[in-house]
């Protein structure tokens, strides 16, 4: 489904945009494991995920950060 707000914060939980999924809005997670859209920064703790058909508009930061070759990413990679 779709998703909309200015923050969503599951503290030390995982976060998954599943396939077909759309969330506009900062996520931040322990993982951040995405399949669907992003229009956001994305925060994880441990680690952030794109998928193979992922798509995300915003910044990902984390510790580990693993990209599929086919997910697209229009935004920067801050390592913390």
């Amino acid at each position: 489904g779709d998703v909309q707000a200015q923050r969503i914060d599951a503290g030390n939980n995982p976060i998954i945009v599943g396939l077909g999924a759309k969330v506009v809005g900062d996520l931040y997670g322990s993982e951040i494991i995405v399949y669907g859209k992003v229009k956001g920064n994305c925060y994880g703790k441990k680690s952030i995920y794109l998928g193979d058909k992922a798509e995300v508009d915003g910044d990902l930061h984390s510790k580990y950060i693993d990209i599929e070759p086919t997910s697209y990413l229009s935004g920067r990679l801050i390592k913390k």
